[in-house]
């Protein structure tokens, strides 16, 4: 039997986010079960990246988008002209490759877990009618825009990575006849954890690889500088916390650690400077005198690839060199420590012993379309408290949601407990709603949780408890395997193996005479489309064309027009098709497609 052909888009899974994450353990399960031929197009990388040898090592085909050319360069940074984009660059998401690599691998199924505007331009594609479409949207609010939910309607399968985007996507989708129009997968297809890797282990080993005493209580959080996690809020949390419960030694000691890069995007918290300014105004709110002593930052050597930690105050005015902060390494002493980022940074190993550093774990953000981090500290048994809005939620207390009602059995939540929502409010960039958490409540539960060695004891093994139960990968994979072995391809010999071939455009023919109105539509699918046969759901409404005066001359041109679109869409097929083959045979196949 011929092996199913899939298309995996997305961050190259070499990389370290979390769209990479979840290729980087998905993809070797799949390539290990010997089942399919597997294609990766990886956004942020090139075609020569170490990596690709390193990770992939011939296991599957890898594309990368980043140019290689002069050419591909000048493609690469062309805004999007679809108005929908609304001038967006989607080749860094791989708008400008993806034709050519379809056209070179030649896909039964394309696969996209990525945001609308990242993976909405397959929709677009010339190819999009020869590959079965599955995507995996990152749900991350509620409503969803509506140019999304048509997108997802229009994808032959629609996957979701939690509870929460399952019952988001089946309130929102039109129902025709009863039945919702999103063909949308019963289950969620949750990003796992390598539990090998990610485990508990001593507290006392983990905090003193970081010259963390074995008294000091570490509040800890794992999450990209960005707009949406609110690296002030927490700061203020945990600041609150120190001043409301001074008297408690336990908070005293009690410390706070980022894994997170100071520089990182145009939207991200100066949190260095936050710090400073609770450290230094007693006129602001939650002001703590020495505050800048209690917040720690992870660090990474470039030069010896030894992790640390410092005061993240120590970031505070710093030169940026090279996009990046430098201070001086504890262990080789050269000035070339800095904040992890996604390309250089702890590998698995070093980021398990972070979590297990951790005595709390917090998701402090307004949403999550997973938030892999969460389970991650979990699977190294310490407990989470996470906001109580989109994926975050299932994780911290069991959701009220439609699909869920007869579950007895649900314990994702287990090992976890929620961040109240202050107050909810309308993002302007996407018009979904979003959630403030209670900075208050936050700076309590912190305190409880820290203070309370019998509950934090319960909570870390039911948090390792949960992980086994629900975030596997090596079981997890298996939901993918079922998906992938019960979608029915389309025939290639009726598209990727077809001949090919210039069609000619449609001249206008002589109408034939003495056809009645009914004959005569039936004629224009025929003979004009050179349809197999007519579309009797769409005729009734030709019909009633002309019977309100429409001309035939005037149906006529409108179906001419029509196939002539048809047609230019398998002209252009065709063109991409010779271009790669030709190409193909010049490069010996060795996958670096030039642009066409």
């Amino acid at each position: 039997m011929t092996k199913k052909r899939i298309l995996f888009v997305g961050e190259a899974s070499f990389l370290n986010t979390g769209f990479s994450t979840y290729y980087r353990e998905l993809l070797p399960r799949l390539a290990a079960t010997g089942k399919y031929e597997i294609a990766e197009l990886g956004c942020y990388a090139r075609q020569d990246h170490p990596e690709i040898e390193k990770f992939i090592g011939g296991r599957w085909k890898f594309y990368g988008v980043m140019p290689m050319s002069e050419e591909e360069n000048r493609a690469f940074h062309q805004p999007s002209p679809v108005p929908r984009a609304r001038g967006q660059n989607t080749n860094q998401f791989g708008e400008y490759k993806f034709n050519q690599v379809c056209a070179d691998f030649k896909p039964d199924i394309v696969v996209d877990i990525r945001d609308w505007w990242m993976l909405e331009f397959q929709e677009r594609s010339i190819f999009r009618d020869w590959f079965k479409w599955i995507v995996m949207p990152t749900v991350d609010a509620e409503p969803q825009a509506e140019e999304w939910i048509k997108t997802y309607e229009n994808a032959n399968i629609v996957l979701s990575y939690s509870d929460f985007g399952i019952d988001v996507l089946s309130r929102q989708t039109a129902k025709i006849l009863g039945k919702p129009k999103m063909k949308i997968f019963p289950k969620p297809m949750r990003p796992g954890v390598d539990i090998k890797t990610f485990k508990p282990v001593a507290k006392k080993e983990a905090k003193s690889h970081f010259n963390i005493s074995q008294d000091i209580s570490v509040i800890g959080t794992v999450m990209r500088n960005q707009s949406r996690k609110l690296y002030p809020d927490l700061i203020d949390a945990f600041a609150r916390m120190k001043n409301k419960y001074k008297d408690d030694p336990k908070v005293n000691k009690a410390v706070l650690m980022l894994h997170t890069s100071w520089p990182d995007n145009a939207y991200s918290y100066d949190y260095p400077r936050h710090i400073y300014r609770l450290d230094s105004y007693e006129w602001i709110e939650n002001h703590r005198k020495g505050i800048r002593g209690d917040i720690l930052q992870t660090m990474f050597c470039w030069s010896c690839r030894q992790s640390s930690v410092t005061f993240a105050i120590n970031l505070h005015n710093r030169t940026v060199d090279g996009g990046r902060i430098k201070l001086p390494c504890p262990y080789c002493g050269k000035e070339d420590a800095s904040p992890p980022n996604t390309s250089v940074g702890f590998d698995r190993q070093e980021l398990a012993t972070t979590y297990n550093a951790m005595d709390l774990y917090i998701q402090c953000s307004i949403c999550e379309g997973d938030g892999m981090p969460i389970q991650e500290a979990k699977a190294c048994g310490t407990p989470t408290l996470v906001v109580d809005y989109t994926a975050m939620r299932e994780k911290g207390i069991k959701p009220n949601y439609q699909h869920l009602k007869n579950d007895q059995n649900y314990s994702c939540h287990i090992g976890g407990d929620i961040i109240n929502v202050d107050r909810y409010y309308y993002e302007p960039e996407t018009s979904c709603k979003r959630a403030l958490p209670d900075v208050e409540d936050l700076a309590d539960k912190m305190y409880k949780m820290i203070t309370d060695d019998l509950k934090l004891s319960k909570m870390s093994t039911d948090a390792r408890k949960c992980v086994e139960m629900n975030y596997n990968w090596d079981e997890l994979y298996k939901q993918w395997e079922f998906v992938f072995d019960n979608v029915k391809v389309i025939d290639r010999e009726t598209t990727w193996n077809s001949e090919i071939e210039n069609v000619p455009s449609i001249e206008m023919p002589e109408i034939p005479q003495n056809l009645s109105d009914d004959q005569f539509v039936d004629w224009l699918y025929i003979h004009v489309l050179k349809y197999p046969m007519v579309d009797v759901s769409a005729k009734p409404m030709w019909l009633s064309h002309l019977k309100q005066g429409v001309s035939r001359e005037a149906l006529l041109s409108q179906f001419i027009s029509i196939g002539n679109q048809q047609i230019d869409v398998s002209k252009a097929r065709h063109k991409i098709r010779q271009a790669v083959d030709g190409k193909l045979v010049a490069q010996e196949n060795k996958h670096n497609l030039e642009i066409i």
